[in-house]
């Protein structure tokens, strides 16, 4: 959550147009793309679990990485 109709349109294209050819990590998902490590964002979240997953994450801005 936290993304305008503005930003989710934007993000989606950044990531589109960076997709990786090979994952910088691997993936345990099929369905999953691997974009390039060039855009960041900031969240917020309630706590990290257990296992260091972020708990109901927000999305707060975006950060260039270049």
């Amino acid at each position: 959550s936290g993304f305008d109709e503005d930003q989710r349109a934007a993000v989606n294209a950044f990531l589109w147009n960076h997709l990786a050819k090979k994952p910088v990590v691997s993936c345990e998902y099929r369905q999953a793309r691997a974009v390039e490590p060039a855009l960041y964002c900031t969240v917020r979240c309630m706590e990290r679990t257990n296992d260091g997953k972020l708990r109901a994450p927000v999305f707060r801005g975006l950060i260039d990485a270049h």
